[in-house]
């Protein structure tokens, strides 16, 4: 199993992190410093996710991750 890392992970072309941080993100508006903080929060998440085999069980990710 690769070890994920946030400072390496293309997270711009992963379809699956566009998704979950639009669900974390939701419909409102939201000012900048806000949004950059969810942001980050959710990259630190989504490497979580990713490292962890049962989460990635539980969000459905075992397959189509390299």
């Amino acid at each position: 199993m690769d070890k994920y890392d946030i400072n390496t992970y293309d997270f711009k072309s992963d379809e699956k992190f566009q998704l979950f941080l639009k669900e974390k993100l939701g419909d409102e508006f939201i000012p900048k410093d806000k949004f950059i903080r969810k942001l980050n929060a959710t990259k630190k998440e989504w490497i979580k996710i990713l490292n962890s085999p049962a989460l990635r069980h539980a969000y459905s990710l075992d397959s189509g991750i390299e």
